[in-house]
């Protein structure tokens, strides 16, 4: 599901900085497992910053 979907309803619902949180988590645990080189990336709405 692209972030354009759902970041603006997450906002809008005041659970925006779980769902980044959930999302950050999510991200490094996978990136933990990947070899050094990789990078990973994950979007995040500019509430997520103020949270």
């Amino acid at each position: 599901m692209p972030p354009g979907d759902f970041i603006s309803v997450g906002e809008e619902i005041g659970i925006i900085v779980q769902i980044g949180a959930w999302a950050l988590h999510q991200a490094c645990a996978e990136a933990a497992k990947w070899s050094n080189h990789l990078k990973v990336a994950v979007n995040l709405s500019p509430l997520q910053f103020h949270g």
